[in-house]
């Protein structure tokens, strides 16, 4: 006699109650159920819900916003150090160099291009009266433009680029044989107007008009103190 050994038979999903399912296809999420994980049970078998997050992509986004100031800031840049180098020659040129430098890392805040080309006016004074003596006030609107746009990120960031300005123009009188009473004391001046521009800068808002302000009053102090 032949047996026929039949399994029990597995319900098909025509008589799979629908009361479990939305009207996507998936489980519904029971109210009130303690199952918080995203996986459901119905007629002994499993049904993992899935969650799709779609991230955003902000790769194109970034390249775009740093491609965008590359072409003016090379202008701008280059406009510049020319006009540096045709007015003051090329120790103008190097300290607005520097300056440029630590401008172009600071994100290129739109003020500090117009305090460095400001700074230009006393290159051109210095051609109209004569008086070399005007590019100390030059070299400190520099070394403060310099520190203040970087103060802001970091204030050892701020103090370096000051003092690299300073370091190129006291470089920059040697080579020129300044005399030894001279150096000592435009080192005093230069030395404490920068100590005064980090400490203000770094106490103060950190706003494009605070920072002009203090950027022009270290230079109008350099000024006075020619008379020294």
């Amino acid at each position: 006699m032949l047996l026929l050994m039949i399994s029990p038979a597995q319900p098909t999903l025509a008589e799979v109650p629908l009361t479990g399912l939305s009207t996507t296809g998936r489980v519904a999420a029971p109210v009130g159920g303690e199952n918080d994980g995203g996986i459901e049970e119905y007629g002994g078998e499993e049904f993992v819900q899935e969650e799709v997050v779609e991230q955003p992509s902000n790769q194109n986004a970034d390249a775009h916003q740093f491609s965008l100031p590359a072409m003016p800031v090379l202008f701008i840049s280059a406009a510049l150090l020319t006009a540096a180098g045709m007015l003051g020659g090329l120790p103008a040129g190097l300290l607005c160099a520097i300056a440029l430098v630590a401008q172009c890392t600071s994100n290129c805040r739109a003020g500090g291009w117009g305090l460095i080309g400001g700074s230009l006016s006393w290159l051109v004074l210095a051609q109209v009266t004569h008086n070399r003596e005007l590019f100390f006030p030059y070299t400190m609107l520099l070394a403060a433009v310099a520190s203040v746009q970087l103060c802001g990120q970091r204030l050892w960031a701020g103090s370096l680029a000051g003092g690299t300005v300073l370091a190129a123009f006291f470089l920059l009188r040697i080579l020129q044989k300044a005399t030894g009473r001279v150096l000592l004391v435009e080192f005093i001046v230069a030395v404490a107007i920068l100590a005064a521009v980090i400490v203000v800068s770094s106490q103060s808002p950190r706003t494009a008009s605070i920072r002009a302000a203090i950027a022009v009053a270290a230079s109008l102090l350099a000024y006075l103190s020619l008379s020294l």
